[in-house]
């Protein structure tokens, strides 16, 4: 048995529905959400579409968890989201690393704690009588998900190919992303499913919703705080994505970090916590007239943010990467070069990258690829996107909080 079908998100924008399935198209599989947590813009009007049409779906969660902390935020918030709905298809984790977040946090080859995620992504979406499965390329079920305690799970393979290779069992097969299907964008990913998902579903009973716990809302964006502002607040969260505030220890810090998009965008002194716009009492910018991802040139430089002797740069350029406001030399170049203060600056405008920063809106230079060297499709050099963090020379872009690449800071222009 073969049954064709199609996996979208966002990133496809409105499609049709009505003409997908026209062209006989089977069923369809959502993201519903992605990270910890946030829920996929177009997942509403996707559902409701597909089951105006009698198109049967299923639902993924595109998962960013890096530890336990995390874990269960995106446990929670994807059990709570599918119970709203009746999928006749699996719900899956998605488990990948796309953006190479997972790298930086130092677990892309934790397999032990893989394992342990897609386990327990299971196990939770099964706790609610739903119909759990696990989503990954071929190397990583080779080389990361190749545990036996996995094997009592429905497994969905990415391999673009002619054929699939993969060993063990599996009900799904994503065979390519650059497929084409009346309806839909330009790129669509195309999937063949081998097993009769609607009829078992039905016969054991599963995915019957039962409304789930309403996912509370983010605070408004209110004022726009940048990498460097030093601010006052009330309360602190454990992960970007918590709804359970906090008693601080502390009442003030640094924001070190900013993800665009979520609940509690802020981190705080680079592990203090994490804090949203209504967190926040007051700020004080510290007299910094520079932002992190801004290019300067400069004359001298510092061993230390709080070093008084200034020593010749054998480099006279650089890019900002930290910023300890209030510091005597507060801008740390090139994460390690050195560090520099406003009156070693002689230039804010140096470099290709301009003042590109967190938020800015940007679009990706002609023929680069994205930050390891792979080639990027050629719809991304056509489309604006924000800047969602940037270390050092690393910026992460993506669409209404949803990743779409890593590049080099050098390979943007500002839109």
């Amino acid at each position: 048995m073969t049954i064709r079908g199609i996996d979208v998100s966002e990133h496809n924008g409105i499609v049709d529905w009505q003409r997908i399935k026209d062209s006989g198209i089977q069923f369809a599989v959502i993201r519903s959400s992605w990270g910890h947590f946030v829920e996929d813009t177009m997942l509403r009007r996707n559902v409701s579409e597909c089951e105006r049409v009698g198109m049967p779906y299923g639902l993924y969660h595109y998962s960013y968890v890096f530890n336990d902390a995390t874990l269960q935020e995106e446990i929670r918030g994807f059990t709570n989201l599918i119970q709203q709905f009746r999928p006749l298809y699996p719900c899956y984790v998605d488990m990948e690393d796309a953006d190479g977040f997972l790298a930086e946090q130092g677990v892309v080859n934790d397999i032990p704690f893989l394992t342990r995620v897609a386990k327990s992504f299971c196990q939770a979406i099964e706790s609610v009588n739903y119909y759990a499965g696990i989503y990954a390329n071929l190397y990583w079920f080779e080389t990361k998900l190749y545990s036996d305690e996995l094997n009592p799970y429905d497994r969905w393979l990415a391999q673009w190919a002619s054929a699939p290779t993969f060993a063990k069992p599996f009900g799904m097969w994503q065979y390519t992303s650059d497929g084409s299907v009346p309806g839909s964008s330009a790129r669509t990913d195309m999937n063949i499913a081998y097993i009769d998902y609607p009829t078992v579903i039905k016969e054991k009973g599963l995915n019957i919703p039962s409304g789930g716990k309403p996912i509370p809302p983010k605070p408004e964006p209110g004022k726009s705080y940048h990498v460097g502002d030093v601010v006052s607040f009330h309360e602190i969260y454990s992960s970007s994505t918590s709804t359970q505030p906090l008693t601080p220890a502390i009442t003030r810090g640094t924001i070190t970090k900013i993800v665009e998009g979520a609940r509690n965008p802020y981190l705080i002194n680079d592990g203090t916590g994490w804090i949203n716009n209504g967190s926040i009492d007051g700020s004080n910018s510290g007299g910094v007239k520079h932002r992190v991802g801004e290019t300067v040139s400069f004359h001298k430089i510092y061993v230390s943010s709080t070093s008084t002797e200034a020593l010749k740069p054998s480099v006279t350029t650089g890019t900002i990467t930290r910023i300890i406001s209030g510091a005597p030399n507060p801008y740390l170049i090139n994460n390690g070069t050195g560090w520099v203060n406003d009156e070693s600056i002689t230039s804010g405008q140096g470099g290709s990258a301009g003042t590109i920063q967190v938020g800015s809106r940007v679009r990706v230079k002609e023929g680069s690829a994205d930050y390891n060297g792979t080639p990027l499709a050629s719809f991304v050099y056509q489309t604006t996107y924000t800047v969602m963090e940037i270390k050092g020379d690393r910026a992460v872009i993506g669409l209404n909080g949803a990743v779409t690449a890593a590049v080099k800071l050098s390979d943007l222009s500002l839109a």
